[in-house]
């Protein structure tokens, strides 16, 4: 955080010492000229909502089971390591916003995941956590010990699992919020689907809810796993 530019979003914001972009004509990772076209967007606008829920702490490690409160922010004591664990109930996708301040030098590790895994790295019941560890993509921030830091990742962030693992050093840190500002593309429905069998009406809604957290800027196979679009995703339009 000390090297992070904050109020960048500001009009006010002195980028004079930013770096000056550079026009190079005709680069390739092939070594050629490859002609990109643009093409009219024909998809609804990347959403920017914010999630009522923060996840439910399922699992802390050398603390309590804290809960993230407006007025009563988590205080992870000077000189200690712990961790914990949250379950969104379900799988979301978004930018993710933590809040903190204070807790100079503090490491803070957010690690984000689908699922767990148990010791045989075997699935399961994907709600249940006992005995289970989060092997997943992570970001990790050093504060610089100021109030009212805030972090959101550069890129969005698929999960329904988050773990911290908070590191402090000679400060305690202050943890006021974690929250998920949901981005995706609504796809509208042109069709219906229902049966007697209440199963294949859930299995529709849940298909239906994972092609709009696939649906980015491009159609995605896996939301979480993947940041590129192969040729089986593409789709023809006439």
């Amino acid at each position: 955080m000390n090297l992070y530019p904050t109020g960048w979003k500001k009009s006010n914001f002195n980028h004079n010492h930013w770096t000056k972009p550079i026009f190079f004509e005709g680069a390739s990772s092939m070594g050629g000229s490859i002609a990109y076209l643009l093409e009219p967007r024909n998809l609804p606008l990347l959403t920017w909502k914010r999630e009522s829920s923060a996840g439910r702490i399922v699992r802390a490690d050398k603390m309590n089971k804290p809960n993230f409160h407006p007025t009563h922010p988590i205080i992870i004591p000077p000189n200690s390591t712990t961790s914990f664990l949250l379950d969104w109930n379900v799988v979301t996708t978004g930018y993710p916003e933590l809040s903190f301040s204070k807790g100079k030098d503090t490491e803070i590790k957010i690690k984000y995941a689908e699922i767990l895994f148990a010791a045989d790295k075997s699935k399961g019941d994907r709600s249940n956590t006992e005995g289970k560890e989060l092997l997943g993509y992570y970001d990790i921030i050093i504060s610089n010990g100021d109030t009212n830091q805030l972090f959101i990742p550069n890129w969005m962030r698929t999960f329904r699992y988050v773990e911290f693992e908070i590191k402090t050093t000679s400060e305690a840190l202050e943890i006021s919020r974690f929250a998920n500002n949901r981005s995706q593309t609504i796809i509208a429905s042109t069709a219906t689907f229902k049966t007697d069998n209440e199963l294949y009406n859930q299995l529709f809604e849940i298909c239906k809810r994972t092609v709009d957290i696939c649906t980015q800027d491009y159609f995605l196979s896996d939301a979480y796993y993947e940041t590129m679009q192969d040729v089986g995703d593409t789709k023809y339009t006439p």
